[in-house]
């Protein structure tokens, strides 16, 4: 009985394996903690989840005294396509200026969760977001 379970999985796996469809696995996007002290032109973030179904988790953007930014500051975005932003921050100190709005974790299509923005000074003209969606996704506990 167990020879027939053995060749019954092999065969199984042999026709899964033959699928012309490529498999694609989910995955958490964290990247080392990213602090910006200078000017930069456009947006700024710290993770970027861009392939279906990963998740921007944990990033930290810290706009130092310095920083100035002509578009938006994000901790965390996980774009069209991807799946959530949770847990991500930014700090935003002293003299740091953002022309732009700055928001703890965006999410085009999934959910924005526990997402942080820590102002301890700094100049912001359009905005402060905890967390935000885009889509049909829910925005909590930011």
């Amino acid at each position: 009985m167990k020879k027939g379970k053995i060749l019954l999985s092999l065969s199984i796996l042999a026709a899964l394996g033959s699928f012309s469809a490529p498999l694609s696995w989910a995955a958490d996007v964290t990247n080392p903690a990213k602090k910006v002290n200078t000017t930069v032109e456009g947006n700024v973030s710290a993770g970027v989840a861009e392939n279906e179904g990963d998740n921007a988790v944990s990033n930290i953007l810290t706009l130092d005294t310095r920083a100035d930014i002509s578009g938006n500051a994000t901790g965390g975005v996980a774009v069209e396509g991807a799946g959530n932003a949770l847990t991500n921050t930014v700090d935003v100190l002293d003299t740091a200026k953002v022309a732009g709005a700055v928001t703890g974790g965006v999410s085009y299509d999934g959910n924005a969760k526990e997402n942080v923005v820590n102002m301890a000074g700094g100049t912001v003209i359009r905005g402060v977001t905890g967390g935000r969606t885009l889509g049909t996704g829910e925005a909590a506990l930011n």
